[in-house]
């Protein structure tokens, strides 16, 4: 967006257009990954490798900006106050970049539904961030669509997208005993591991832990327990 708002000629601003798509076309779907991952939801190959084929052919698409109109119809470089954007109608394939962003939404919301409802291993509260993390980008861009702006609030929805997802990866790193065997490896089949956070609410232990206190099995991670 930087390289895009001081373009000089419009063929380095088509350029600057192609690669923050690197991140506009592959974000959601790598959120979605991550969203799964910490819902405890274990996605398979067959799964993961056509959602990738599927964003590397929509970026082919984004590529042939410039060269067809397949997603912009005849882009021009404005510049207003020393600062660049692109002027530009949507070609007939531009309907893809909601269609993905809404998809993985719906499909966040989905699974967020049936981890909080199916799964107390799940920590209810980063679910819940995730996804209104994941709304306020498709609010971002409802909006930008509907403003016509000079200027893009897509950037913003990026930054809180990263932190969505940042923030509970770093604590399932903290937290989470057995995704992390490989430190007490030898240890986890002789003692019992109960991990709190600095609240002192429930992060989760291992099976040894639940065999001295059966209540454990109850328990919510992200809540404080008795």
């Amino acid at each position: 967006y930087l390289c895009l708002s001081i373009s000089q000629n419009l063929s380095e601003a088509i350029l600057a257009c192609k690669i923050h798509y690197i991140g506009g076309c592959f974000m959601p779907m790598l959120y979605f990954f991550t969203f799964c991952e910490v819902a405890r939801i274990e996605l398979k190959t067959k799964i993961t490798f056509p959602l990738l084929l599927v964003q590397i052919a929509f970026y082919g698409v984004i590529c042939t900006i410039g060269y067809s109109d397949l997603y912009y119809v005849n882009p021009q470089l404005v510049i207003e106050n020393g600062v660049g954007y692109l002027v530009k109608e949507y070609g007939p394939l531009h309907f893809l970049y909601p269609i993905t962003l809404g998809f993985y939404l719906v499909a966040s919301i989905s699974i967020a539904v049936i981890s909080v409802l199916r799964k107390k291993t799940v920590n209810r509260k980063e679910v819940l961030d995730m996804i209104m993390c994941a709304a306020f980008a498709v609010l971002c861009y409802i909006i930008q669509r509907i403003a016509h702006w000079g200027f893009d609030i897509m950037p913003v929805s990026y930054m809180i997208l990263m932190l969505g997802a940042i923030v509970p990866i770093y604590h399932s790193n903290l937290f989470t005993v057995e995704e992390n065997k490989n430190i007490v490896q030898e240890q986890l089949n002789k003692v019992g591991f109960v991990n709190f956070n600095r609240k002192m609410e429930y992060m989760g232990c291992n099976k040894f832990a639940t065999g001295i206190f059966p209540e454990l099995v109850n328990c919510e991670v992200g809540k404080p327990i008795t």
